[in-house]
């Protein structure tokens, strides 16, 4: 069996409103509810596209209630801390990997509060750079969270009392079986890359569905935490080749 979803990260009031859009029409022409990763302090000025936009809160406010579309608390500020690349190592900084437990917590929590406070709960956790550590998967179950979109496994597995649900690639492709999350990056994204996903979507509709419906199946696959360190060991062999 493969199943296929959508991640998009850097949700805030300045991104690119124009490719957000781009890529909302396509969802909702055909009915796919992708997980959003909302940046509930935006600080980092990378992800400044467009001037704010003073309709940002409501937009995501009615996707989540007029669409049942997924979020996901995408780090506090977009802040890099440290260098610290966290359990996956796949980028050299982070927003928490490396800080005290405490400073990880107020961090985290800090960020939950204005979720909650614009109607947007959630318990899923997107990290920045796909960095963390056990001092944020700790931080994070006293705060509530269940799940995390992230890792390099086939399927999703239990560790430290939350549910990871692998996000391995950027570019839709087909593949023969397993888990797949697609991660947008609609400020960056080209015309080309939109027209490719439309494309993958309208070809494998069937098996494509969302990061809730997902959660809700527990997947007792055997294996897919030691199978992560073996990706991820493989990959980082290559790029050094």
């Amino acid at each position: 069996m493969t199943k296929y979803l959508f991640r998009m990260d850097d949700i805030c009031p300045k991104m690119d409103k124009e490719k957000f859009l781009a890529y909302e029409n396509i969802f909702k022409k055909y009915t796919i509810r992708p997980l959003l990763g909302i940046v509930p302090d935006n600080q980092d000025p990378n992800l400044n596209v467009n001037v704010i936009d003073n309709h940002f809160w409501d937009k995501m406010r009615s996707l989540v209630q007029n669409h049942n579309w997924d979020i996901a608390q995408h780090g506090y500020q977009h802040i890099y801390h440290t260098k610290d690349g966290g359990i996956l190592n796949l980028n050299s900084n982070s927003e928490t990997s490396g800080l005290p437990f405490s400073q990880q917590l107020d961090f985290l929590s800090c960020g939950q509060r204005i979720l909650s406070n614009e109607g947007l709960s959630t318990d899923t956790y997107m990290a920045p750079s796909h960095s963390y550590d056990k001092n944020t998967l700790k931080a994070l179950v006293k705060l509530g969270f269940r799940n995390i979109s992230d890792g390099y496994s086939f399927y999703p597995y239990q560790f430290n009392n939350l549910n990871f649900v692998p996000c391995q690639m950027a570019m839709p492709r087909r593949m023969p079986f397993g888990i797949y999350t697609f991660c947008i990056h609609a400020n960056t994204s080209t015309s080309e890359q939109i027209e490719i996903l439309e494309n993958f979507i309208k070809q494998n509709k069937k098996d494509i569905t969302s990061f809730n419906m997902i959660c809700k199946k527990r997947y007792n696959i055997p294996f897919q935490k030691p199978l992560e360190k073996t990706i991820l060991w493989t990959r980082k062999l290559i790029k050094a080749l």
